[in-house]
């Protein structure tokens, strides 16, 4: 799964594709998880689209973010891992 993003000051679009090969399982949620560079603790939230908006960052930051879908056969494999900063003068969403 590949992760696009759109940045603005304290907020982060991001948007992804369903995966291709869930078996024959369906998903059921995706589970997105964030953290400062700097930081060791994710912070995440669950969306059933295939598009979020981690809100609440800090100003001029760089963050990291990574995305996997469940099933009711459990979560699958992370996406890559996808670093942005968030922008320093600009308006949220």
């Amino acid at each position: 799964m590949k992760i696009c993003v759109a940045t603005q000051k304290n907020a982060v679009y991001l948007k992804w594709k369903r995966p291709e090969n869930t078996g024959d399982s369906i998903i059921e949620e995706y589970n997105v998880q964030w953290r400062l560079g700097a930081e060791r603790l994710w912070s995440s939230k669950d969306v059933v689209t295939v598009n979020a908006i981690v809100d609440d960052l800090k100003v001029n930051e760089f963050y990291l973010f990574r995305v996997r879908a469940r099933t009711r056969r459990g979560y699958g494999e992370w996406s890559d891992i996808m670093g942005e900063k968030t922008l320093k003068n600009k308006g949220n969403f």
